[in-house]
């Protein structure tokens, strides 16, 4: 009786012991942040000046005592909606997630447009790289130009809205 053949030996991957945990390093989900951490790595980000993290968030924590404001957060971002009535909301974001981590985020945040029976949610993006993004999460996104104020400087933007 002849016996089975020897299993093949092991392969080996060609990469260092000190590569592959690189690699999962920089493949570990980010440390979850606190509110304020989110708010201050994004207006770091941003480049913005003239607002101070506390403040944002102070003003965060009072308007979220409005029955019309809600702020919803997934992995390291938050998103703000303010309720204008008939389906209509505006919405601003905050993150301090990376790229493959903002669309889960923005997955997230339209479950929860969904959820709170949001038909259109209106914002405005500085970086043309969000509508992709969004798209790439499933949202549907309709644009066209406009500009935002960073301090009392108006700069372009885009204004979007984006169909639940």
């Amino acid at each position: 009786m002849a016996l089975p053949p020897a299993p093949p030996p092991p392969k080996k991957s060609g990469f260092s012991p000190d590569i592959m945990q690189t690699l999962q390093k920089q493949n570990a989900p980010a440390k979850p942040m606190s509110p304020l951490q989110i708010i201050e790595a994004d207006i770091e980000k941003m480049g913005e000046t003239s607002m101070s993290p506390k403040q944002v968030y102070a003003g965060l924590i009072t308007a979220s005592k409005s029955p019309k404001f809600r702020v919803v957060r997934a992995n390291n971002s938050l998103m703000t909606f303010s309720n204008e009535g008939n389906g209509a909301a505006t919405a601003h974001l905050i993150t301090a997630d990376d790229p493959n981590t903002l669309i889960d985020s923005l997955k997230q945040f339209h479950q929860a447009m969904l959820k709170s029976n949001f038909k259109k949610v209106q914002s405005t993006v500085t970086n043309p790289q969000m509508i992709r993004a969004l798209e790439m999460a499933g949202i549907k996104v309709k644009q066209s130009m406009g500009q935002t104020m960073q301090g009392d400087q108006a700069s372009p933007a885009i204004n979007i809205v984006m169909e639940a």
